[in-house]
Formats: structure tokens, C-alpha cells, sequence
């Protein structure tokens, strides 16, 4: 009976001594919060501000090389931190001006929509063919002629009265990439100008 008695008594005392309170329980908790934030969210936080700061750094150096002022690298990077590189708006002016689109004041049909990857070309009338089909190309831009290229059809935009194709250069010389850059520049600073202009 004695060793009963203690039992239930040893009974009693465990169930009120394991029964959490919640200032026990809060320390707790907030030291897991706390470990969390330390140990996940800080360095995350950390990596992904200092990956910002060096993609902008990229950037600028990038911009100060093909001529750009601090002011022009500012504005456009605005835009271009959007997306997943933005590097990418220095070598494709369909990038920058989708990018930047407020910036360019003229209709995007009177623009030709090129990179130093490809082109996009627009018939108006209807031309057959299919993707995947290969294209000799010869065009004048800014007074610049460029032959005997070779291109792939990449994608096709047909419309009742209008035919598109976007092309991929598959053997553009280097003089060709160099002044399509160079062309490709002038029209992004040139769209810079007129949009600190309106401002």
C-alpha cells in the first residue's frame, strides 16, 4: 500500500512537471525562429545582395566600355535588372527595347527588330515556308551592307496580308557582329538621349 501511495504521488508530480507552460515553451520557440533566420534566411538574404551587386557591377563596366555615361548605365540598368541577365540588353536591340520600350518613340514597324544572333524579317505577303528552312540573306542597314549571310528559320508569324520570320545566324562574319553591335549602340544611346530629353 506505501509503495502504492508513492507511486500515484510520483504519478501527480510527473504529470504537472511535464506539462509545458507557455513561458517555457516561448524561450523555445523563439530560439528556433532565431536559429532559422541565422542559419537559412541571413545567409540566403546575404548571397542574393551581394549576386545583385556584382551583376550590377558587371554591368557598369560593361556600359562603360561601349561608351555609356554613369547617368545612361543608371537608367538603363533600371530596366535591365528585371531580368535574368541583364548584360543582355548591351548586344540584342530587341531586348533593349522591350526593356526600355518607353524609350523609343518611333513605330516598332519602321524598326528593325536584329541582334548579333538574328534577325527578324517581315514580307507583305504571304511566303511559304516552314521552320527549320535555311535563307540567304542580303540586307542594307544604316548604309551598311551585309551578304551572303546564312540563316535558319527559327519561327514564322503568318498574318492574312504579312509573313514573318525570326532567323538565326548560323555564319555571320565578325566585321558583321562587330558593326551590328556597333549600329545596335548608337540607337540604345540615341533612345537614352530622347527619353532624358522628355524627362
Amino acid at each position: 500500500m506505501k509503495y502504492q501511495g508513492g507511486f500515484e504521488t510520483f504519478k501527480e508530480a510527473t504529470r504537472y512537471m511535464f506539462q509545458p507552460d507557455l513561458r517555457d515553451i516561448l524561450p523555445v520557440l523563439f530560439g528556433f525562429i532565431a536559429s532559422l533566420l541565422v542559419l537559412i534566411v541571413l545567409p540566403y538574404t546575404i548571397s542574393k545582395y551581394l549576386a545583385s551587386r556584382s551583376a550590377r557591377r558587371g554591368f557598369e563596366v560593361i556600359g562603360k566600355q561601349m561608351g555609356l555615361n554613369e547617368e545612361e548605365i543608371a537608367l538603363l540598368y533600371k530596366c535591365a535588372s528585371t531580368l535574368e541577365d541583364p548584360n543582355k540588353v548591351f548586344y540584342s536591340k530587341y531586348i533593349f527595347e522591350r526593356c526600355a520600350g518607353k524609350l523609343v518613340k518611333e513605330s516598332s514597324d519602321n524598326i528593325p527588330i536584329i541582334s548579333t544572333e538574328g534577325v527578324k524579317v517581315c514580307f507583305n505577303r504571304f511566303v511559304s515556308a516552314k521552320e527549320g528552312d535555311s535563307l540567304l540573306l542580303e540586307f542594307e542597314w544604316k548604309g551598311e551592307a551585309f551578304k551572303n549571310i546564312l540563316a535558319e528559320i527559327r519561327h514564322i508569324t503568318v498574318s492574312t496580308d504579312r509573313t514573318c520570320f525570326g532567323l538565326k545566324f548560323l555564319n555571320l562574319r565578325k566585321d558583321y557582329e562587330d558593326t551590328i553591335r556597333r549600329f545596335i549602340i548608337e540607337e540604345q544611346r540615341e533612345a537614352l538621349r530622347i527619353y532624358k530629353m522628355d524627362r
